[in-house]
């Protein structure tokens, strides 16, 4: 016929030449579409980690297996049932036929199931993630744990995700020593809460268990309660003459506990002395303390000679902050003055006329004071020397006579005193 028709005999071709030669072609493409399967990925294996707390990311792997040449990395795809939950990404590509991929959660308020699926081709496999609401993690406090009335201690609760919405969180103490509110509030987007704890005034340290609770979930940690302690020691006055009653202020770091703080005294002599120093000073061994401040009195006894003392404060416990110390000097009383009475004399018989001298001292005078008198003028005028004062005494008389004077018209005599380094004079006129 026309120029499209081909002599299947000038081609050499035979009718079942043609048919054989059809069957041939079908037979390459089934071979072709063979190939194609062979070469055609495959999800093995696929899963997620978890469950997870939401807020948190988790990872999730797709195993895929390719037989035959290997043209290029196959790309999966990745569906998330609930993308406001569980978040992947649209694709991965695998390496050496593993893929890993980041699962991003958001917080939740329940537990809430979301279904991953992963496909290459035309398989796919699919597994489930469990997003949890955020549970209370850790209770921890600012280190080291102690607590202290002036100065309270920061703690924290962490949950262990954000909060989808604020959330309470219950807490306790396990003795009323250490105070913490009742409870603490997670706001919505955070994962954590500051709070404070503070101390009532105690006398003795105490371990306390501090709990938060929530959702059913309970952490505890351990705070220490220190107990009040001195805060300070200072004394009304450095130098005291023996007598005299300076008061020591006790200041303590906080009010007493019902009932008041026992604070112990104890006292230091420098030099140190032989026997007792009670004898030199007295302050009470143990004084119930009732206030933040409050004043204890020393009392301070007749020295010979200049004395060191070092007053140490401090209560039951054994730790250097709590041991507070003052230094006091302790003086010996000096000659203060020396008179005469009377201090005019007239028409002295030949046996003399008697006088009366006045010693007087600054403070109390020690056991066994000797002021050395010495005695001197135009006529006679004796007296003792030395004269002794009794313990505690300030004041001291004596007689002394007075001769006549005989040569002139008028004599005048003086007695000098001397005590300690201290010298004082008085002195008398004679007529006749």
């Amino acid at each position: 016929g026309g120029h499209g028709r081909i002599d299947m005999k000038q081609r050499g071709w035979s009718a079942d030449g043609v048919l054989d030669a059809v069957e041939d072609i079908d037979n390459a493409g089934e071979f072709l579409d063979g190939v194609a399967d062979a070469r055609r990925p495959l999800l093995k294996n696929f899963g997620i980690l978890g469950p997870v707390t939401g807020s948190q990311d988790t990872a999730g792997r797709v195993d895929i297996e390719v037989t035959g040449p290997k043209i290029a990395s196959p790309v999966i795809e990745l569906r998330s049932s609930n993308q406001g939950v569980a978040t992947v990404p649209m694709t991965v590509t695998s390496s050496q036929g593993t893929a890993i991929f980041v699962v991003k959660t958001a917080s939740v308020t329940k537990p809430t199931d979301v279904t991953i699926t992963a496909q290459v081709g035309t398989s796919s496999k699919s597994a489930t993630l469990q997003v949890l609401p955020p549970k209370l993690s850790v209770l921890g406090c600012d280190l080291p744990a102690n607590v202290i009335p002036q100065k309270p201690l920061t703690c924290t609760a962490w949950l262990d995700g954000l909060a989808a919405e604020a959330i309470t969180v219950n807490l306790t103490s396990s003795r009323a020593a250490a105070i913490v509110p009742p409870n603490v509030t997670i706001r919505r987007g955070e994962h954590k809460q500051t709070f404070q704890v503070n101390a009532e005034p105690i006398a003795q340290s105490a371990s306390v268990q501090l709990s938060a609770t929530y959702a059913g979930v309970t952490k505890s940690t351990p705070v220490t309660v220190l107990p009040v302690a001195l805060e300070s020691l200072t004394i009304s006055q450095a130098t005291a003459l023996g007598g005299e009653q300076p008061k020591i202020t006790v200041k303590l770091t906080a009010p007493p506990p019902q009932g008041g703080l026992v604070v112990h005294f104890s006292a230091q002599v420098t030099p140190p002395q032989t026997g007792s120093v009670n004898h030199l000073m007295s302050i009470y061994p143990g004084v119930m303390v009732m206030s933040q401040q409050q004043d204890v009195p020393v009392f301070t006894f007749p020295v010979p000679a200049p004395i060191s003392v070092t007053i140490t404060g401090s209560t039951n416990f054994v730790t250097a902050g709590d041991t507070k110390q003052v230094k006091l000097e302790i003086e010996p009383a000096m000659l203060k003055s020396i008179s005469i009475n009377p201090d005019h004399f007239s028409n002295v018989s030949l046996g003399g006329q008697q006088a009366t001298v006045t010693l007087q001292l600054t403070g109390w005078g020690p056991d066994h004071g000797a002021v050395d008198l010495q005695y001197g003028g135009d006529t006679q005028i004796t007296g003792p020397s030395p004269v002794i004062f009794g313990y505690k005494e300030q004041k001291k008389d004596f007689p002394v006579t007075v001769s006549p004077c005989s040569v002139q018209q008028t004599c005048k005599v003086f007695i000098k005193a001397r005590y300690l380094g201290v010298e004082k004079q008085t002195s008398a006129t004679v007529t006749k």
